[in-house]
């Protein structure tokens, strides 16, 4: 179903679309929306007209979850678990056809695949237990290069030759530019588990579960050393979390725009309820692309993004 929630009052069904029950996560490129579907597995969503999307293409996956989705040219990269063995794979599709998709190769993993960015032919994967590097430059043999045992993967993002992880109860950073060994070359521990992590400049926004739950932004400028600038507590843990320009929009069981301007001092300038288990965030021009597990790809439209007023376009659920 599709609504409009220009009064989030009174929302307005303005379409309907059968579409997959479980979105965990997604990715856009174009017009079109990749979609990490559980075990529904693999599918791509035409978003041309916000309205009115439509599936064009979908791919099974022989009984494992599909969790996350990265895209890099012509070729989609699906991180995968199977739930009964506590392993998952990586999984590699051409998606030069969207109507006709088909696995070009996939390698096999320790740990499921919860985390997933590919850069300049390498994927970075974070489990539950593990960091792993895998060399995709020829997708047809994938190969691994370093891995790395840690608690409680949540959270990774990649930027210049630094990957950052939030997991159990801190933040970890490896240095890239050696694929192959990766050291850890900075932490810094939290009170609380985390949740999330976005990367963006000389800054880390890192969400925080348990008591208390929050977002904490972090100094990366010295990746060896990481410092604490600032924390906003939240009513609810902060499960997607997405930077651009000075704005965090966060994601726990709603939508939230922070002013981060002033690091030390965070500010909720606007919220907006959501279906279902709100998870991972995208923005892409003026659009906010919000994988929410059992409600469905939801499309959130704020012009420009630095205003204070949330105007809310469409929600697309099964």
């Amino acid at each position: 179903r599709i609504y409009d929630v220009t009064s989030p009052s009174t929302p307005t069904m303005t379409g309907f679309y059968d579409t997959l029950s479980y979105v965990y996560d997604v990715t856009v490129a174009g017009n079109n929306a990749y979609i990490a579907a559980g075990p529904e597995g693999f599918a791509i969503l035409d978003m041309t007209d916000l309205n009115f999307p439509s599936m064009i293409g979908a791919l099974g996956n022989d009984g494992q979850a599909t969790n996350v989705v990265a895209i890099s040219g012509t070729l989609a990269y699906a991180g995968e678990s199977d739930p009964s063995v506590g392993r998952g794979r990586l999984r590699i599709i051409d998606i030069s056809n969207p109507h006709n998709l088909h696995t070009v190769s996939y390698i096999e993993l320790d740990d499921a695949a919860f985390g997933l960015q590919v850069i300049d032919g390498y994927a970075y994967l974070l489990g539950y237990d593990s960091f792993a590097v895998i060399d995709v430059s020829n997708p047809q043999q994938p190969s691994a290069q370093c891995h790395h045992h840690l608690m409680r993967g949540v959270g990774l993002a990649v930027q210049a030759n630094n990957a950052y992880l939030a997991h159990g109860d801190g933040m970890s950073i490896f240095d890239m530019s050696d694929p192959v060994n990766c050291p850890m070359i900075g932490s810094i521990d939290l009170l609380g588990d985390t949740s999330a992590i976005d990367v963006e400049g000389n800054r880390a926004y890192v969400g925080q579960s348990w008591i208390p739950n929050g977002l904490h932004i972090f100094d990366i400028s010295d990746p060896h050393h990481p410092q604490v600038l600032g924390f906003l507590a939240t009513q609810y843990p902060p499960y997607g979390v997405e930077a651009i320009q000075n704005h965090v929009y966060a994601t726990n069981f709603g939508l939230l725009d922070i002013d981060v301007r002033d690091p030390s001092n965070p500010i909720v300038l606007g919220q907006l309820p959501l279906p279902g288990w709100p998870d991972e965030i995208v923005i892409v021009d003026n659009s906010l692309y919000i994988a929410a597990s059992y409600g469905g790809l939801i499309v959130a439209w704020t012009s420009p993004l630095a205003t204070k007023q949330w105007l809310p376009l469409v929600m697309h659920r099964h």
